[in-house]
């Protein structure tokens, strides 16, 4: 069975190949067009073309960011007591054009798929990458999306896979993923995601 992962931006994507538990390859996309209208006619272009190419299976798709997740936002603002008081708030994750462009690329992702009649699953980042790495960022990590993505590249070169950035490192463990969870065993855990195979 041939497995993609992907791992999809407006601006930078990856997508990985394997065949079996056979690595083939990885590739990243990068949209060179200015607006989002043109940048999404790029990656339909370029994803299309490697369905085309690489015939899979079963594709694995990463879940865009969801549109209600915060972070806290720390500031300081003086005080007369003892000089300044820490202010925490909570705000958006990210912007709004941002996630525009996630969801964008994901309607595309998935609309190529159902038209090639490839069987597809979106699966959360924290899901995968559980199965994957087994452990989360240490407690104070300063940008927690660098750290995964250097995790993912860590991985890759564990296995002698050859990737040729962080995007498509992160594709192929997104494929190792659905690998592992289109396994007998992976799919009794999984029977909610699978639920339509035979």
């Amino acid at each position: 069975m041939r497995f993609v992962g992907l791992d999809q931006a407006l601006r930078n994507s990856g997508a990985a190949v394997l065949d079996g538990d056979r690595f083939v390859l990885a590739e990243a996309f990068h949209a060179r067009a200015q607006g989002q209208g043109a940048a999404f006619r790029e990656f339909r272009n370029w994803w299309s073309g490697f369905l085309d190419r690489h015939n899979p299976d079963w594709v694995a798709i990463e879940e865009p960011l969801r549109s209600d997740m915060m972070r806290t936002a720390v500031a300081y603002r003086p005080n007369d007591a003892f000089g300044q008081s820490v202010v925490k708030s909570k705000v958006p994750l990210t912007n709004m054009q941002t996630l525009l462009g996630l969801y964008g690329v994901r309607a595309i992702a998935i609309e190529v798929c159902e038209e090639m009649k490839i069987e597809y699953v979106e699966i959360n980042n924290q899901t995968w990458r559980g199965v994957i790495h087994g452990k989360k960022p240490p407690k104070g990590t300063a940008n927690t999306s660098e750290w995964w993505k250097a995790q993912a590249m860590m991985r890759c070169k564990q296995l002698n896979w050859a990737v040729p950035s962080k995007d498509a490192a992160e594709a192929a463990c997104i494929a190792e993923w659905l690998r592992i969870s289109m396994s007998p065993a992976g799919r009794a855990r999984n029977a909610d995601l699978f639920s339509g195979v035979a």
